[in-house]
This record gives C-alpha cells, structure tokens and sequence, in this order.
C-alpha cells in the first residue's frame, strides 16, 4: 500500500521519469485500487513525457491486451509522426504492423530506419527477416551479407543467411556454416 501510495503521489507531481509510470501502471495492474486505472497513468506519462517511447509501447501493449488493435495502432502512429519523435518511435510502429500482420507496411517502416541509422544492426536484421517474409530473398541476402561482414561475430546473421542459403543451394549454407565456424574458432 505505500509503494502504491508513493508512486500514486509522484505520478501526480507529474514526476519526469518513466520508469515511475510505468511501475505505477504494473503495480495496479497487479493490485487494481482507487481512481487510477494502468490506462490512464500511461496516458498522463505521455502527456508528460512525450518523447518517452517506452510510456507510448506500453500504453500500445495496453490497447492490445485488451483487444483494441485500432487504439494501439492509433497510439503508434501518433508518437512516430509527432514533431520531436525518435527513431524508436518509428521502430515501434514498424514492429505494430508486423504483429498485426501488415507485412509490406513494416517492411517499408524499417527500411526507412535501416537507410536512416546505417549504425542500428538490429535494425537492419529485423529489415532482413521482413524481406525474408515477403519473399524478397536477394534483398535479404544482401542485408545479411552486409551485417555478417560488419558484425563477423553475431552468430545471428549467419544462421539466418544459411537458413536462406539452404532454401536454394546446400553448397551455400555448408560455405556460410563454414563462415561462421571460422570465425567462432
């Protein structure tokens, strides 16, 4: 009842942090009390914090939860087409149309991030696996290929070049598989 009471008391002091929000809004998901709702703590951290891309996935995984997909898709897109929003915010939203099975959409969103922020690997794998989905193969190589020369010791990149690789040529995924043991040593 005091950690409620302490967060409840900096909430309303519309503290600056966001962790204070969201621990709030997970405590009364787990301990429902008083006025405040897990919804409404979110929406008044963003309001507060409008930059704050973890407030604005929560209040989208909120939405989800609760079978809303237009709402978090609403909240998405609201934060990565705000005047001062970070590139997260765009990832977010990419990551929204892939769970809601928009493929071509997210690939577009990452795309645009992967040529943006050439330095965000993740990034750009998440871009490969897209591709992968929407049956663009030699475009997925190309990403792979790339982030296995940049990062030689991200097991990741080889597993999934050699994933691809065995769709159409063994030789190819034995080569990336030799690759990578190599590397790995």
């Amino acid at each position: 009842a005091e950690v409620l009471e302490r967060h409840a008391r900096a909430v309303q002091a519309k503290t600056s942090t966001a962790k204070v929000y969201l621990d709030y809004a997970a405590l009364l998901r787990a301990n429902p009390v008083g006025k405040d709702t897990p919804r409404a703590v979110l929406e008044l951290g963003i309001t507060v914090l409008p930059e704050a891309t973890e407030l604005h996935e929560a209040l989208v995984q909120d939405h989800l939860r609760s079978g809303d997909a237009e709402k978090a898709l609403a909240v998405a897109q609201a934060h990565a087409n705000g005047p001062h929003a970070p590139a997260t915010a765009t990832a977010l939203l990419g990551g929204l149309y892939e769970r809601l099975g928009r493929i071509p959409q997210a690939t577009e969103v990452f795309r645009k991030l992967a040529a943006e922020h050439p330095q965000r690997p993740d990034w750009r794998y998440k871009l490969a696996q897209l591709e992968v989905t929407g049956k663009q193969d030699t475009a997925a190589v190309t990403l792979l290929r790339g982030l296995v020369a940049e990062r030689p010791f991200d097991a990741a990149n080889y597993v999934a070049l050699a994933g691809l690789a065995s769709r159409t040529s063994a030789t190819e995924a034995l080569s990336v598989a030799r690759q990578m043991a190599a590397v790995d040593g």
